[in-house]
């Protein structure tokens, strides 16, 4: 039988078990769960004004883990002092963690030790409120220390501000006093559009540039023979100047370039002489659009035809301008008439242009995916397709002798009918996420061959389409691949390979297996773009590469310092000339040509 004194030890046992458990479990929780989510709804609250619900609710939730799991702990100790060793121990850990979060999760101008000073009084709030009740205090002075905690929050949201996402999903802290100013002058009437010049003609010719990524919307320039000696013949800066913010990129016909910018409140489609950078007309819609961490501004490029421009906005502004004064011809908003709700980083498709009719990938919400207006009157033709649009635009091509739009949605991949919109085939290709903005790539003389690129983990796929004798269609997969993450650039084709941008590292991938050949080149979530033999490499950070393309090792032929910050824009070239732009400034190179 158990004796008197076994039982009382039994039970001192017991009753150390309990308090072990309650402190491993909310270390648990505190070093974890915790510290992410108090992290996140600061960035987010910054950079948004307002809660993350799912993160916010998982936040309180902790809390209400947190407050009843150590209340009273501290006085489960024999020795006074124990409490004050654990709680110290917690906060050390705590500091710790949070400093391990900023390491790995912040990529800022701010050196690192200009930011964790400011960041990590501003967490002792959480952490005393999940402990609020550890030590034996009256209430009052509970409550004491979490005012003090809650005045240290302060200084942090005075100094700091959230600048915005890198591709990789890193925040980018910066100083407010550093905020970008208001775009002075914002140089329109108050009429839609200002003329500047009266001889302006926007007809595309040969070597022009006049949608999102060139003439065939596939990041390619054909034709050109780039002198790649950038050091005997250097890139020569024709003009630089102030942009409106967007992730727009330019369309350059003839002597003009225009893209998309925000100025102020006022979303803008501005026509530049290229020459010189100068402004040759301004349209302004009074709407603006912030996609919280994803940044502010529109950012589609727009799309230029027969004296026409076209220009679809981050809120959902369909447009047609006057090419030679920039006054409005039709205007719709897309998601206002169709009652759809606009994407998560808002709308990024630039509009297909044919003969007859625009086409833009709707949202699908509720309605078609894809949509054909009129071109000259902006009523709506055709639409056709139920997946929910991503971030990729619509391409005009042909396989097996017959045209059709390829729409590469949320769901994957779906090709239309342009004079329907009926959807003739689908493939499935996408992410958790479901975000899809790479363009597809059909094969140099295989055009029923299609490569297909995503980012967020997936990889990429080559697919074989073909047309049976019953006029059904085939989609066969040739291959699937973890290689070539793209996340919002699209890859370029040289030879038997694909050359591309694997979640931010230059890539050659092979095209008869979908496996990697080598990568190298940390360039970030940039943009590429073929010209002639050559590719060009706009870097995250700015810089432009010259890359030849080489199945056997990566070789950088050159490098200019084109722009200085986060630039997610895509190139232009047209005519010698390579422009570039983020969402603070624009560029204009004149690139060496090979001597014949």
């Amino acid at each position: 039988m158990e004796t008197e004194d076994q039982a009382k030890m039994s039970e001192i046992r017991t009753s150390r078990v309990g308090p072990v458990l309650r402190h491993l479990l909310a270390a648990l929780v505190t070093f974890t769960v915790l510290p992410y989510c108090w992290a996140r709804s600061i960035v987010f609250w910054m950079s948004s004004g307002g809660p993350e619900n799912f993160f916010f609710y998982l936040l309180v939730g902790s809390f209400a883990l947190l407050i009843p799991v150590t209340y009273g702990l501290g006085r489960r100790f024999q020795r006074p002092k124990t409490k004050y060793w654990v709680m110290a121990g917690v906060v050390a850990g705590w500091l710790g963690v949070n400093t391990a979060l900023i390491l790995l999760n912040v990529s800022t101008d701010l050196p690192y030790w200009q930011l964790i000073p400011g960041f990590l009084p501003a967490t002792l709030f959480a952490i005393w409120v999940a402990w609020i009740g550890y030590f034996p205090w009256s209430w009052r002075a509970r409550l004491s220390v979490l005012a003090v905690t809650a005045l240290l929050m302060i200084p942090f949201f005075a100094i700091y501000r959230v600048a915005g996402l890198t591709g990789n999903g890193k925040v980018i802290f910066a100083f407010r006093s550093t905020a970008p100013p208001k775009f002075e002058p914002l140089d329109v009437s108050e009429s839609s559009s200002q003329v500047r010049s009266a001889s302006v003609e926007l007809h595309v010719q040969p070597g022009d540039f006049p949608q999102f990524l060139g003439p065939n919307r596939d990041g390619v320039v054909e034709d050109v023979a780039l002198d790649p000696d950038w050091d005997a013949r250097p890139p020569k800066l024709l003009w630089r100047h102030r942009v409106g913010l967007g992730w727009s990129g330019f369309a350059i016909v003839g002597d003009f370039a225009l893209t998309q910018e925000q100025r102020n409140e006022f979303e803008c489609v501005v026509c530049y002489d290229w020459s010189s950078g100068a402004e040759v007309w301004v349209h302004q819609d009074d709407t603006n659009y912030d996609a919280q961490l994803g940044g502010p501004g529109p950012r589609a490029t727009p799309t230029i035809r027969d004296n026409h421009v076209y220009t679809w906005g981050a809120t959902g502004l369909l447009n047609c301008l006057d090419g030679s004064t920039g006054k409005p011809i039709w205007s719709k908003n897309v998601l206002e008439e169709s009652g759809t709700q606009n994407l998560t980083y808002g709308i990024s498709t630039s509009p297909l242009v044919t003969e007859s009719l625009v086409y833009i990938g709707s949202t699908g919400s509720n309605g078609p995916s894809l949509v054909a207006y009129d071109r000259e009157t902006g009523e709506q033709a055709c639409g056709g397709g139920d997946s929910r649009i991503s971030y990729s635009s619509p391409i005009l091509t042909q396989i097996a002798g017959i045209p059709q739009i390829l729409n590469f949605a949320r769901d994957g991949l779906f090709s239309h009918a342009p004079s329907t919109g009926e959807v003739l085939w689908q493939h499935a290709w996408s992410n958790n996420s479901g975000v899809n903005a790479s363009q597809p790539l059909q094969l140099h003389g295989k055009a029923n061959q299609i490569f297909l690129s995503t980012g967020y983990g997936k990889g990429s796929t080559l697919i074989d389409v073909s047309l049976a004798s019953d006029g059904q269609w085939q989609v066969e997969t040739s291959w699937t691949s973890r290689q070539m993450k793209t996340k919002f650039t699209t890859a370029t084709i040289h030879g038997d390979y694909v050359y591309g941008l694997d979640n931010g590292i230059f890539q050659c991938v092979s095209l008869e297996t979908g496996a990697s050949v080598w990568k190298r080149g940390r360039y970030g979530h940039g943009q590429i773009l073929k010209v002639g033999d050559y590719i060009l490499v706009q870097a995250e950070q700015g810089d432009v590469i010259l890359v030849q393309p080489d199945p056997d090792k990566l070789i950088e032929l050159g490098r200019i310092p084109a722009l200085s910050s986060k630039t997610w824009n895509t190139l232009a070239y047209a005519h010698g000339k390579l422009l570039v732009r983020n969402d603070r400034e624009a560029a204009c190179y004149e690139l060496p040509i090979a001597a014949e």
